[in-house]
């Protein structure tokens, strides 16, 4: 049964072993239905260092680049996930999406622990939202009301 709600464009950053696994079961999953889910989402692209490595998974090369610009300046992705890790360029690419009014989700800890705060406080004046509990797992019910 397909969803009443309008598709949601998302820009994946990133297609190591945990990015791979996602843009799959985004581009696969047809099963939800009801309100905004899984059914909702459309990977419309997908940040990748290196086109002729070998993936677990092999998307269509219609949504792959190797310029985030693609990503983070295109006016219809709604949602950057990022799972590149390491500090940078993640922490600037994380800052770009959220001053571009994109909605942020990362699993990167070095980022949260080291500039989370401040992503945070951006995300906050920008009115969009910065998603990192896969970056801190158990910490999660301690560490979002302290920051927000």
């Amino acid at each position: 049964m397909p969803s009443d709600y309008p598709k949601i464009n998302v820009g994946l950053l990133g297609m190591g072993v945990v990015g791979s696994r996602l843009a799959k079961y985004l581009l696969e999953e047809t099963t939800c239905s009801g309100p905004p889910s899984i059914s909702n989402l459309n990977l419309k692209s997908i940040l990748i260092n290196d086109s002729r490595k070998q993936r677990s998974f092999q998307p269509p090369s219609g949504i792959l680049t190797n310029d985030p610009e693609e990503i983070l300046q295109d006016p219809t992705i709604s949602i950057v996930v990022e799972l590149i890790g390491g500090e940078y360029p993640a922490t600037d690419f994380i800052t770009k999406a959220i001053n571009a009014g994109k909605h942020v989700v990362t699993a990167n800890k070095e980022v949260i622990a080291k500039h989370g705060s401040l992503l945070s406080d951006l995300a906050k004046k920008a009115g969009v939202a910065l998603k990192f509990e896969a970056s801190v797992g158990g910490g999660v019910p301690t560490i979002g009301p302290l920051i927000h």
